[in-house]
C-alpha cells in the first residue's frame, strides 16, 4: 500500500518529467530555427519562424506553470519543503536540480550514503578492472541517472565559477594536470556530499573561509 509519501513523491517525480519533456520540445524547436528553417524556400521561411516561435512562447507558459505546480507540491509536506530548502543552500544547486535530487531519491530515503548517491548520479569514479589488475581511467557507473548526471554537472559549472572554494580546487586540478571532465566530476561528489550533509546537520550549507597555503 502506498503511503501519503511515496504518492507525494510520486505526483513530483511526473510532474518534474513533464518539465522535462517541455524543454526537450523546446530545444527541438531552437534546432529547428537554427538548422532546418533556414534552408527553407525563403517564402516560407518567415512563416514557419514565427510558427515555431510562437510555439517556443506557448512551451515557456507552460514550464512556468508546471514549475508552479513543483513548487506547490513540495510546499504541501513541510519535512519536504524543510529538505529543498537546505539543499538549496548549496552552492550550485538551483531549484530544478533540487526538485529533481527530491523526487528520485523519494525525498533522500533510496541511499544510505552519500557513495550511493554519487553513483545513481554518476559522480562516483570507478577503476576499470580485469582481474586483480588496473586498466585505464577510472569512469562512472552506467548504471547512473543520466538526467540527473547532467543537472548536476551544470550545477558543478555554476559552483565553479561562484563558489571559491569549489573554483579554486577545479583550477589546482587542472593546473596538476587532471583532464577537466574528471574535475568536473569530482565537484559533482563534492556538491552531493554537501547536500548530504545540510540533510544530516538539519542546517544550510555555510561557506568556510578559504585557507591561504
Amino acid at each position: 500500500m502506498f503511503t501519503a509519501d511515496h504518492l507525494r513523491m510520486g505526483k513530483l517525480k511526473q510532474l518534474l518529467m513533464k518539465r522535462r519533456q517541455l524543454v526537450e520540445g523546446k530545444v527541438k524547436l531552437k534546432i529547428q530555427l537554427g538548422n532546418v528553417n533556414r534552408h527553407m524556400h525563403k517564402d516560407l521561411r518567415s512563416s514557419f519562424n514565427r510558427f515555431d516561435k510562437a510555439q517556443m512562447r506557448t512551451i515557456d507558459r507552460l514550464i512556468k506553470k508546471v514549475e508552479v505546480m513543483i513548487e506547490a507540491e513540495i510546499k504541501a509536506d513541510p519535512k519536504v519543503k524543510r529538505q529543498y530548502d537546505l539543499i538549496s543552500s548549496v552552492p550550485g544547486v538551483g531549484p530544478v536540480l533540487a526538485s529533481n535530487l527530491l523526487a528520485l531519491t523519494d525525498a533522500f530515503t533510496r541511499f544510505a550514503t552519500p557513495r550511493q548517491l554519487a553513483c545513481h548520479a554518476g559522480a562516483a569514479p570507478f577503476e576499470s578492472t580485469s582481474g586483480s589488475s588496473v586498466r585505464g581511467r577510472t569512469r562512472t557507473s552506467k548504471k547512473a541517472n543520466s538526467w540527473l548526471k547532467s543537472l548536476l554537472h551544470m550545477a558543478s559549472i555554476v559552483a565553479i565559477r561562484h563558489d571559491e572554494q569549489l573554483g579554486a580546487y577545479y583550477r589546482r586540478k587542472v593546473a596538476e594536470g587532471k583532464p577537466k571532465l574528471c574535475v568536473i566530476n569530482a565537484v559533482r561528489g563534492k556538491i552531493i556530499h554537501r547536500v548530504c550533509a545540510v540533510l544530516r546537520k538539519d542546517q544550510p550549507y555555510q561557506t568556510r573561509p578559504l585557507l591561504m597555503s
